[in-house]
């Protein structure tokens, strides 16, 4: 049982190429980790790293065990996941990764009652890139959370929320630039598209009204992937743009932003879960899932 803890801490510091991040992942000392990755080298009677001052490579011995090391250890992990669903209590540690924006517009403040019903569990939130691939490619995360059309995954993937859209722009920015009174308008201002994932052409907003829908290329200074950096730009003056209803309300009732063309309202921006497909769902991710869906039912997000 000793060799297979010091197998899993090998496997660590082979994946995250450094004793130092293997400690962060693992919440253990970076001596630690040493230790026990010189006590696995001494037992098997093999060099597994060439050691430099920040980082670590493999050597051709490790990386033959490395092969079979991260397939006994996930086995593993499956067995206590499978021993931990038969006693039923939630416990551990749940990697959640996800857009900056739903980590503070949903989630936030429905956690401290998550946490205070299992307290045993630990939640560790990281900001993500709208990537479903960060999931296969072994960094440890369990459950991501992506913006825009379905990705293509061999993952289990759930619709999450259906996001409303409209225009939107700061008072300031309105002082310096007539607003719009018809979509075609838009070509005339800086508008700021958010680039989402597995969508064509984010230059081209489609307006809606009474179901009758207008296409307009807008053409702008600035492209950004983060819809939270998109609102901040807005509300600074930069542009217009085309944003989640719900991300931007309360800026709305401050008085910071205005919608524009209020007739008109964008296409709905689907959100996935996504996690992996595993025989036996272990109750630490069973009830991250739940809590992560009725967060955004609550908030109105998800349409059942």
């Amino acid at each position: 049982m000793q060799n297979l803890s010091r197998l899993a801490v090998f496997t660590n510091v082979a994946q995250h190429g450094s004793f130092s991040g293997a400690a962060n992942a693992l919440n253990i000392s970076k001596s630690s980790v040493s230790k026990q990755v010189t006590a696995l080298e001494e037992h098997l009677g093999i060099r597994l790293f060439l050691r430099g001052p920040r980082h670590v490579q493999l050597t051709d011995e490790g990386r033959a065990l490395l092969q079979h090391g991260e397939t006994i250890t996930a086995e593993y992990a499956q067995v206590l996941d499978l021993a931990a669903s038969l006693k039923g209590t939630p416990s551990g540690t749940v990697s959640v990764s996800m857009p900056r924006v739903f980590g503070f517009s949903v989630v936030k403040k429905y956690l401290g009652d998550f946490l205070a019903q299992y307290p045993q569990l630990k939640l560790r939130h990281g900001i993500s890139q709208n990537n479903s691939q960060q999931l296969s490619r072994g960094d440890d995360t369990d459950i991501t959370i992506v913006v825009g059309e379905q990705p293509d995954s061999s993952l289990i993937c759930r619709r999450i929320a259906s996001l409303h859209t409209s225009l939107y722009a700061s008072r300031e920015y309105l002082q310096q630039h007539q607003a719009p009174r018809r979509p075609s308008d838009l070509q005339q201002h800086n508008c700021l598209p958010v680039d989402y994932p597995n969508i064509d052409n984010f230059r081209l907003w489609r307006l809606i009204e009474q179901q009758q829908a207008v296409e307009v290329e807008v053409d702008g200074n600035l492209i950004m992937t983060d819809v939270t950096q998109v609102i901040e730009l807005v509300q600074e003056g930069y542009g217009i743009s085309m944003l989640p209803d719900y991300a931007v309300r309360e800026a709305v009732a401050a008085g910071e932003l205005v919608q524009l063309l209020p007739q008109y309202h964008g296409p709905n921006i689907p959100a996935y879960l996504i996690y992996s497909e595993r025989r036996h769902l272990s109750p630490k991710l069973r009830v991250t899932i739940d809590f992560l869906t009725d967060c955004f039912r609550t908030e109105g997000l998800l349409e059942d």
